[in-house]
């Protein structure tokens, strides 16, 4: 048994070139090594400034490093590996989650009407007296954090574009769409699934929805590069509805704080009670509107492409066969900073 796995991704990358099969799969390795760039540069500046805006930039690029560990896993990467990539970057999400709902509530407590600005005071001065706490704890975990550790880990030393490249041809040599596009239809199924039990309108399961929804935004976005069939529409309309489903879990992460902060103190309950059933308001409003309005959530899928070089000695280059049926075909997809 070849114990060389660097000989064997060489060879696979080899193998995936001599084809023309490989552009698509190199286009991802690219894509994964700018998101690193990217997560290295978004650590670098809440090592120096841990601000909100810092905090959820940070926590967008992380979920988007998590997402590619489960595109590595999916592919049959060096599975030990990523899964300790994988839990690492989890780590660091629940400890910027905890501050960053913090900040959230903060926010979200300056634009209450006037009458309520007392309470919402109230409510604030319990926020910011935790704050200190978990800001210290995420400055805690970002020391622990060494991007050329997690690189190693998801890379075994190796370039993004031979890893990428080398697990593709190992997990299917018939097509990096095949393989990429069972994958999405995947994230697809499990969004579909959530929306499901979401359609009731229980703020868990829209929250549960949310993620999902996440992780197939973002999964979307890492591949839109290299793949046709994912259209600016589709991820805009991905976006929207994530900043919509955000929106309900803001209000109802602040009334939970609200009726905690309540059981300590019950002498407040009657000054704390007009902005609690504000907060209920404005959270049930945007669900019936989410729920109401909007009915087909998700995008109904078509089929996935990949585009590959043409033959030598031909003008044009051709498509692949398609993929098993994901997203509508549109206008290329333009990556977003949120």
């Amino acid at each position: 048994m070849d114990s060389n796995p660097t000989n064997d991704r060489s060879t696979n990358q080899t193998a995936c070139g001599r084809d023309g099969s490989g552009g698509s799969a190199r286009r991802l390795g690219v894509a994964l090594s700018k998101d690193l760039r990217d997560f290295r540069r978004r650590l670098k500046v809440c090592w120096h400034r841990p601000d909100a805006e810092a905090i959820h930039q940070l926590r967008v690029q992380t979920r988007r490093m998590v997402v590619w560990c489960d595109l590595l896993g999916v592919l049959d990467a060096d599975h030990h590996q990523i899964r300790e990539a994988r839990r690492r970057l989890k780590k660091l999400l629940r400890s910027l989650a905890r501050l960053r709902d913090l900040q959230v509530q903060v926010i979200l407590l300056t634009s209450v009407p006037k009458r309520l600005e007392p309470a919402a005071r109230r409510l604030k001065r319990d926020l910011r007296n935790e704050e200190p706490h978990w800001d210290q704890r995420v400055k805690e975990r970002l020391r622990r954090i060494r991007p050329s550790r997690l690189s190693s880990l998801m890379l075994g030393g190796e370039t993004a574009a031979t890893v990428v490249s080398a697990a593709i041809q190992a997990a299917d040599p018939n097509g990096e769409a095949v393989v990429v596009g069972r994958w999405l239809m995947e994230l697809q199924d499990a969004a579909e699934t959530r929306l499901h039990d979401a359609r009731g309108g229980s703020p868990g399961a829209l929250h549960r929805f949310r993620i999902a929804v996440k992780h197939l935004r973002y999964g979307l976005e890492a591949v839109s590069g290299s793949f046709v069939g994912i259209s600016a529409t589709t991820l805009r309309r991905l976006r929207n509805l994530q900043g919509k489903l955000g929106a309900i879990q803001d209000f109802e992460v602040c009334r939970v704080r609200l009726e905690t902060l309540t059981g300590r103190h019950p002498g407040w309950t009657d000054e704390l009670d007009p902005l609690r059933r504000w907060l209920l308001q404005q959270r049930d409003g945007r669900i019936r509107r989410l729920i109401g309005n909007d009915p087909a959530l998700l995008t109904p899928p078509v089929r996935l492409r990949v585009v590959r070089p043409a033959a030598s000695g031909t003008s044009s280059a051709r498509e692949s066969p398609p993929a098993p049926p994901f997203q509508r075909r549109g206008r290329p997809a333009a990556r977003t900073g949120r």
